[in-house]
């Protein structure tokens, strides 16, 4: 009888040791089956985050080519103001008459034409050859006339 109760117990045992060995099986085969699903999700979310990135520095990059031309092309009107205005004191000397035309303004958008006789005269004389009309094609905002004796404002337009 005691050879019975062991062989029985032993046959217990054998069969906890299975049903153990089989729950331990099942619970590595679901553990391995979450940690593939967090691998693959991670892996998503991985490349979802490398492609925000991609997007973002193209974005970035197309903004800095903006911010690029819109330097250059301020520079460039810059520059035609000033030339214009260069032009412009180089057209009143061919004609006899002594102009300083210059600019003023970080944007160079405000021409200045100076001269030892300016009046309301020359003024009305400007306005009517054309010459303010053209200082505001130019793409000037402002236009002033001195007398550089008095170094006072003779006329001002603003456009």
């Amino acid at each position: 009888m005691k050879k019975c109760l062991i062989c029985i117990a032993l046959a217990v045992m054998a069969l906890v040791l299975v049903f153990a060995a089989c729950g331990k099986s099942r619970e590595v085969e679901e553990r391995e089956a979450k940690l593939l699903e967090r691998i693959a999700q991670l892996e998503k979310e991985a490349e979802a985050r490398k492609k925000e990135a991609e997007a973002r520095k193209k974005e970035d990059e197309a903004k800095k080519q903006a911010e690029l031309r819109a330097v250059n092309e301020r520079q460039s009107q810059i520059e035609g103001r000033r030339r214009f205005a260069r032009n412009l004191e180089k057209s009143f000397l061919d004609k006899g008459h002594y102009f300083y035309v210059s600019t003023q303004g970080a944007n160079a958008d405000t021409i200045v034409i100076e001269n030892n006789f300016a009046s309301m005269k020359t003024a009305e004389d400007l306005v009517y050859v054309g010459t303010i009309q053209s200082v505001k094609k130019a793409g000037f905002r402002e236009a002033i006339l001195k007398n550089r004796r008095t170094a006072g404002e003779v006329y001002r337009w603003i456009f």
